[in-house]
């Protein structure tokens, strides 16, 4: 069983950057193909193991993760029976207090600000496609934070101060450019995901676990999730198909229950954006 007192002023903050610029990709015959760009950043100020630990912040807590996954240029020619997979990914994670397998009591008191960033960017990319062949580009954009989240385990998890979250995911895809001839389809999709939580209590408990989640603080959370697309072009000669689709979805959410017998209480002041 650990314990930790954080006073002070704390700070934790993690970046994650993937790109490519004006790579070309040739493919011929009765191959597959998978290439995509994957960006994580993953930051807490305390995270507890597997006992029963005991956190408790009394200071200033400043807390970040910004993630970005950017193509520009990529140019991809398939021709033949070729199934080939694309995409980028940009996942964020922010984390004030992070529970472990135990039975954890989390305090957050003081003070805690912080921010979690997904971006994904494509940039005049290019998809070339020639007879029987199947292409599919998927872009994710995803972003969450949390004061608190309580991990498994009995918990008893506790925000007293003044906590401003906000998770922000974008996608914005700029010139791109699909042409197929023949018996060929491509499918595009953009996922974007902005989840702002002020106390959870674990995704990974199961209906024997209890937990109580209290606010008796100030808890201002915000999130935000848009999508751009500027200048796409599709050409299409024969049987050929394309689809594309777009899911956004922006969640806020003060005191969040989950598998377990839990009680959440709201005793102090809780403002939720979602948009």
């Amino acid at each position: 069983r650990d314990e930790a007192q954080l006073g002070g002023t704390s700070s934790a903050t993690a970046t994650a950057l993937a790109s490519n610029d004006r790579i070309g990709v040739n493919l011929l015959g009765a191959d597959f193909s998978g290439s995509q760009l994957t960006a994580t950043a993953d930051s807490a100020i305390a995270r507890s193991g597997d006992g029963g630990d005991v956190v408790v912040t009394t200071g200033t807590q400043v807390l970040g993760s910004t993630a970005t996954a950017r193509s520009a240029g990529t140019t991809v020619n398939i021709t033949g029976g070729i199934s080939a997979t694309l995409g980028a990914r940009a996942i964020g994670r922010s984390t004030g207090l992070a529970g472990g397998t135990g039975a954890d009591l989390l305090v957050l008191g003081g003070a805690l600000s912080g921010t979690s960033t997904a971006s994904t960017r494509t940039d005049a990319d290019t998809v070339g496609i020639i007879g029987a062949a199947t292409a599919r580009n998927a872009l994710v954009a995803d972003a969450a934070i949390a004061a608190i989240d309580g991990g498994s385990g009995n918990d008893q998890l506790e925000t007293s101060g003044n906590v401003t979250l906000i998770a922000t995911s974008t996608i914005r895809s700029d010139r791109m450019t699909f042409s197929g001839v023949g018996a060929n389809s491509a499918t595009g999709s953009s996922e974007i995901l902005a989840r702002a939580s002020g106390i959870d209590t674990g995704a990974g408990d199961l209906a024997i676990h209890s937990n109580s989640a209290v606010n008796s603080g100030q808890l201002g959370l915000t999130a935000v999730a848009a999508a751009s697309d500027a200048s796409t072009a599709i050409s299409l000669v024969g049987a050929s198909v394309a689809t594309a689709s777009t899911a956004i979805r922006a969640t806020a959410l003060g005191l969040v229950g989950n598998a377990g017998r839990d009680t959440l209480l709201n005793s102090g002041n809780l403002s939720v954006t979602a948009s």
